[in-house]
């Protein structure tokens, strides 16, 4: 992604004393796409993609099966991706 000119971040990497969800959607807000790991069905990515979905900002999901993601998601901005590469580059 760097080399297109883009910064990949996860959200829990930074340190913050406002509410995670302050600084969350504030970024959201801020950004041209954002990645979600939705590989392990959590609520709060869940949640976070339908924010960003909601603001304009283009939710894309990688994922190796496509078909176990929510109808939802599926249907918009997913990349069909390897699981080790998908695991050693944005779910660890």
């Amino acid at each position: 992604m760097r080399e297109t000119g883009f910064e990949v971040r996860r959200m829990d990497e930074f340190a913050t004393t406002k509410a995670i969800n302050v600084q969350l959607q504030k970024r959201i807000r801020a950004a041209h796409f954002v990645l979600f790991c939705a590989s392990r069905n959590n609520v709060n990515v869940l949640f976070e993609a339908g924010y960003a979905h909601a603001r304009g900002t283009y939710p894309v999901v990688p994922t190796p099966k496509v078909e176990e993601l929510p109808l939802d998601l599926r249907s918009n901005y997913v990349i069909a991706i390897d699981s080790d590469i998908l695991t050693s580059t944005f779910c660890p």
